[in-house]
C-alpha cells in the first residue's frame, strides 16, 4: 500500500464520546506503517481534554481558533487550509461537514464524514436539505457508527444511503484493562452505580435520579457516581438537594481517569433519551462492569438484554429494579460483555475498516 495522508477534523478535543473515539482513531491510526495522520480543530483546543495525549504521541495538531456560532473567518480559512493540503483523504466528525463541505467540493479533495447519532439529531432543520443535497450530488462519503444510524438515515435521507458503509465504534481495550483500581471507592460502598455523560438534555439525568431514588430505598449503602461537566449539572444538582439524596449522589466532574472509575465501580447506568453507538458503554464493556442502559439507539447492538447487560424500555423504569439483583448476582452479564467488545468492538479493528475504507476511495 501506498503512504495515504489523513486529516481527521472535529470542533474540539474536550471530554466527550466522539472525542475520545477520534483519539484512539488517531492513535490506532498512527501506528501503522504507512499511513499518515494529523488533526484539525475548529475551536482552540490546546488547554482540551485530549490534546496532550494526541502531541505526545507525535501527532500534528492545528486549529482554526473559531468563535461561538457562525464564523466565516473559520470558513475562509478551512479554504484555505484545503486548498493547500496534500492530504489524501479528510474526515470529519460532528458539525464540522458545515465548513469542510464547500472548500472539499471547490479542491476536488476526498472528503469522509461519519455520523456519530441518528440523523435527524444529526442534521436537524435545513441541514437535512443541505445534507442529502451534499450525500446525492458530491463525492462526499457518509459512514454511520451502528446498523441504527444507517437505518435512521435511510429513513431520513431516503434510499440514495441504501449503501451507506458503517464502520463500528471501538475503545482501546488494553488501555482500559490496564488501568488502576481507585481504592478509596472499593470501601466501605456495597454497591456503586457509575454515570458517564455530559450533563444535557438528551443524557436524561433527571430520570436517572428519579431511579436512584427508589434503588436507594431498596439496597443500603449505595451510591451514584456522576461523571461529566455540562448546562445541567447545577439543576442536576438542586434537584438532588430537593430528593434529600446528596449523601448518595457524588458528582464528580471532567476525569482524566475514567478508566480507573470503571474498573472501581459494580454498575455502569446510561438513561438516555437517544444515543448513536455509546464510547462510555464500549468502556463499561471492557471494564467488565454490570451494565443497565436505555432500549434507544444502537444500545441494543452493544448490550444484549439479559445476555450482556439489562436494556429497559424508557416507559419501563421499573424493570431496572426488578432485574438488579439477578444483575448484581450473576458474573455471566459482565463476563459477556468485556467478550463482546473484545470480538466486536476493539478501537483497532475500527482503525482497520476506516484505513480499508480510505484506501478504497484514495484509489
Amino acid at each position: 500500500m501506498e503512504e495515504i495522508k489523513i486529516l481527521e477534523v472535529i470542533p474540539t478535543l474536550k471530554s466527550g464520546g466522539a472525542e475520545r473515539l477520534v483519539m484512539d482513531l488517531v492513535l490506532a491510526l498512527n501506528n501503522k506503517q504507512k499511513v499518515k495522520v494529523e488533526v484539525l480543530t475548529l475551536f482552540n483546543s490546546k488547554e482540551e481534554f485530549y490534546y496532550q495525549t494526541i502531541i505526545e504521541n507525535k501527532v500534528a495538531v492545528k486549529s482554526l481558533n473559531k468563535k461561538k456560532g457562525f464564523d466565516i473567518n473559520c470558513l475562509i480559512n478551512t479554504f484555505k487550509i484545503v486548498k493547500n493540503s496534500d492530504v489524501d483523504i479528510i474526515h470529519c466528525h460532528l458539525n464540522t461537514l458545515k465548513y469542510l463541505a464547500l472548500p472539499c467540493i471547490l479542491y476536488k479533495k476526498k472528503l469522509v464524514y461519519t455520523i456519530h447519532n441518528l440523523a435527524e439529531k444529526d442534521a436537524p432543520g435545513i441541514y437535512r436539505i443541505i445534507y442529502k443535497y451534499l450525500f446525492k450530488n458530491s463525492n462526499i462519503i457518509p459512514v454511520a457508527i451502528c446498523n441504527n444510524v444507517k437505518k435512521s438515515a435511510i429513513s431520513y435521507y431516503g434510499k440514495l444511503l441504501n449503501n451507506l458503509p458503517i464502520v463500528f465504534n471501538g475503545v482501546n481495550i488494553k488501555e482500559i484493562v490496564n488501568s488502576n483500581v481507585i481504592k478509596e471507592y472499593k470501601e466501605d460502598i456495597s454497591i456503586k452505580f457509575l454515570c458517564v455523560a455530559t450533563f444535557k438534555e438528551q443524557k436524561n439525568h433527571k430520570y436517572l435520579i428519579d431511579i436512584f431514588e427508589k434503588i436507594a430505598l431498596k439496597y443500603e449503602n449505595v451510591k451514584l457516581f456522576l461523571a461529566g461537566e455540562g448546562i445541567l449539572k447545577e439543576s442536576i444538582k438542586n434537584y438532588v438537594r430537593e430528593k434529600k439524596i446528596e449523601d448518595k449522589v457524588i458528582f464528580l466532574g471532567d476525569r482524566s481517569d475514567i478508566y480507573s472509575l470503571m474498573n472501581s465501580m459494580d454498575v455502569f447506568i446510561l438513561t438516555s433519551k437517544y444515543e448513536g453507538f455509546s464510547i462510555s458503554i464500549l468502556e463499561a464493556m471492557a471494564a467488565r462492569m454490570k451494565i443497565i442502559v436505555s432500549n434507544v439507539g444502537g444500545n441494543g447492538e452493544q448490550i444484549l438484554d439479559d445476555y450482556n447487560g439489562i436494556l429497559f424500555d424508557l416507559e419501563d423504569p421499573n424493570k431496572i429494579l426488578v432485574s438488579l439483583d439477578k444483575l448484581l448476582e450473576n458474573d455471566k452479564y459482565n463476563k459477556n460483555a468485556y467478550n463482546r467488545v473484545i470480538e466486536l468492538f476493539d478501537i483497532n479493528v475500527t482503525a482497520k475498516q476506516y484505513l480499508e475504507l480510505f484506501s478504497n476511495i484514495n484509489n
